[in-house]
């Protein structure tokens, strides 16, 4: 199936090419599909990571891993009260360690995961209240189908203490599919809560410059860190640094960035016991990022 979805790529890209031409050649339309496309939005990220843990339980900790992702933006309604966004997107994570591959496509065997979501975006104010549904499924066969409903309620403090902000979150994930994250036998509902400090500067060479220091804890509600002796409350705690730098780019091709971030992993007891008896972790990650 993967296979089919990467053969019809290039045709997606010849028909959107088509569409191109069609508006140039009718220019009595070109301001109204102006404002159209200017409500729909692209970003691209490419980056690599030493190792790839998801809410704390271990998927790979050696070898080259690569996490490239596209997503899909729309500005569905805005005004004076509220602003109302969707969006759809594509994640994946390639390992040259061919984690749990039980294909034997050279190219899928390395596909570990790819995950699928959308969801709607609605911002009252400073509250931004996100609910998404994701699919997670493994190219290469080494797990099986994962469904999650997400809600996530964040708060926006720009502008309360100049140049920095917290960003405070919430987040729950309902598993409601026939698949665990733990691989447990319930089916499980996560919570985390995190804040991300940032702080920009402005520079001559490189313009604005963001330093942050990601901070997340997150917790099963109901049987999603199943261990030994039960479902294990505490999943992890993770702290870090990150720097995000503008990049120069050409006009008309969007923002270009790169960004560098070190985490530092601290494991409950099934997290652990899932990472081989080990309780820490350190996680180091890069990559580039475009925005149109």
């Amino acid at each position: 199936m993967y296979n089919n979805l990467l053969r019809l790529l290039p045709v997606a890209l010849i028909s959107a090419s088509c569409l191109g031409g069609d508006q140039a050649q009718q220019p009595e339309t070109e301001e109204s599909t102006d404002q159209l496309l200017d409500r729909v939005h692209l970003s691209i990220d490419l980056n690599f990571a030493n190792q790839y843990f998801f809410r704390g339980i271990v998927q790979e900790t050696e070898g080259f891993i690569f996490q490239p992702s596209l997503e899909l933006g729309f500005d569905l309604i805005e005004n004076d009260s509220y602003s109302l966004g969707a969006y759809l997107g594509i994640w994946n994570s390639f390992h040259d360690q061919r984690t749990g591959a039980t294909d034997t496509d050279e190219f899928v065997s390395s596909w570990y995961e790819v995950d699928f979501y959308g969801g709607l975006s609605l911002t009252t104010g400073r509250l931004t209240t996100d609910l998404a549904y994701t699919n997670y499924a493994s190219p290469n066969g080494a797990f099986g189908h994962v469904d999650e409903m997400i809600l996530t309620l964040a708060w926006d403090d720009s502008g309360w203490i100049d140049n920095i902000t917290l960003a405070p979150y919430v987040t729950i994930a309902v598993e409601i599919g026939s698949a665990q994250a733990d691989g447990g036998s319930g089916l499980g509902t996560f919570f985390a809560v995190g804040i991300e400090p940032s702080y920009e500067f402005e520079t001559k060479s490189f313009g604005t410059i963001t330093i942050s220091a990601p901070i997340e804890a997150g917790f099963s509600i109901d049987d999603y860190y199943e261990g030994a002796t039960g479902d294990e409350s505490f999943g992890y705690i993770t702290a870090g640094l990150a720097l995000s730098v503008p990049l120069p780019a050409p006009d008309g091709f969007g923002d270009w960035s790169w960004n560098f971030g070190v985490d530092y992993l601290l494991l409950g007891d099934t997290t652990e016991a899932l990472n081989g008896s080990n309780d820490d972790e350190w996680i180091v990650h890069t990559g580039f990022g475009f925005a149109f």
